[in-house]
Formats: C-alpha cells, sequence, structure tokens
C-alpha cells in the first residue's frame, strides 16, 4: 500500500529512480567543469561515477534496461536523448579547448548507440567476473581507446 502511495506502478519508480541517477551525473559533469582537473581526469571520474551508479543495480535491472519493452521504451530514449545532448555539449567544449581530437557528433552518437548493442551480447558479457567489469570495459574502451593507459589516469 505505501509503495502505491509515492508511485502509481513499477515503470513510475523505475522512471523516479533513473530520472534521480541521470540528474546527478549532470550535477556531477557540471562540478567536474568548473574544477581544474584535465579533461581526462574529468572523463576518468565520469567513467568511475558511472560504474558506481551501474553498481548499485541489480542484474535483473540491468536486463530491463538493456532488453527493454516498449513501456519503457520511449522514456529511454528520452532521458538518451537528454543524456546525449548533455554529452556533446561536454564533448564540444573540450574540442573548442583543444583538449579533445574533432571528431563529428554523429559518429560519437552512432558509435555509443552500436556500444549499446554490444552491451546487450551475453557471450561476450560472460568473459566478465561481472557485468559492471564488462561496463567498465566498454566505457574506458569508448573514452579511452586502446593505446596505452597515461600516467594521468592510470588506476
Amino acid at each position: 500500500m505505501t509503495f502505491y502511495k509515492h508511485f502509481a506502478n513499477k515503470l513510475e519508480l523505475f522512471k523516479h529512480i533513473w530520472t534521480g541517477w541521470s540528474d546527478s551525473i549532470f550535477t556531477r559533469l557540471q562540478e567536474m567543469e568548473g574544477s581544474g582537473a584535465s579533461f581526462i581526469e574529468k572523463m576518468s571520474a565520469l567513467v568511475d561515477f558511472k560504474m558506481e551508479l551501474l553498481s548499485r543495480m541489480n542484474p535483473a535491472l540491468l536486463d530491463d534496461i538493456l532488453y527493454t519493452g516498449p513501456e519503457l521504451q520511449e522514456f529511454i530514449q528520452e532521458m538518451r536523448a537528454k543524456g546525449y545532448k548533455r554529452f556533446l555539449e561536454f564533448v564540444s567544449d573540450a574540442q573548442e579547448k583543444g583538449k579533445m581530437r574533432r571528431i563529428k557528433p554523429e559518429l560519437l552518437l552512432a558509435v555509443l548507440e552500436q556500444l549499446g548493442e554490444v552491451a546487450k551480447d551475453e557471450k561476450l558479457r560472460r568473459l566478465y567476473p561481472t557485468d559492471i567489469d564488462f561496463f567498465r570495459e566498454v566505457n574506458d574502451f569508448f573514452f579511452f581507446g586502446i593505446m596505452p593507459v597515461e600516467k594521468e589516469h592510470k588506476k
């Protein structure tokens, strides 16, 4: 009874939680933009924060997100669009300051979308001890590529 006093159903609870996570990522990004950290340090911190949020999700919730049904699809697409817009603002600023290569935004978004599809590959996910290890590797690959780790963002 108490649950339905605050949320109409499980979907509304999910939306509330997802929105909170999204807002916390945007807040963290804004805090990092004002810090004196290098671009690589900021990106490393952003990936770490994203992994922290993902680690709070149980595997069933991760699967719900990855294999969303029509009920959640529209909401997740809206949240993705908001996230992509904010991410591209961050990238554009970094490119203008010479902190990042100039890569067309359309390519970045296409790669992000494809990495979302890669995340659904069960065979790949099973190569890692946990989903978080897998998602960290996917994120590290996107943000840092295949080149050796620079001293600045080594763990």
